[in-house]
């Protein structure tokens, strides 16, 4: 189900996982999607960025999201 955001990082079968918050750096484990997000190159990259967005624009602008 979608954020207040419209964003639902699961919707595609994938998910992810805060690792672990470090000053400005927000680590995120992602685990692998299914469906239309499989194939495509940009799937992983433009969800890192739709969290990123969300954080910048709720918590911190300064926030870097980094996958581990």
């Amino acid at each position: 189900m979608p954020g207040k955001n419209g964003f639902a990082p699961t919707t595609d079968g994938g998910g992810l996982e805060i690792v672990d918050r470090h000053e400005k750096q927000v680590m995120i484990r992602t685990m692998r999607s299914r469906g239309a997000c499989t194939t495509c190159p940009a799937g992983l990259t433009g969800t890192l960025v739709a969290i990123e967005g969300i954080l910048k624009a709720e918590v911190d602008p300064e926030i870097v999201v980094i996958t581990v």
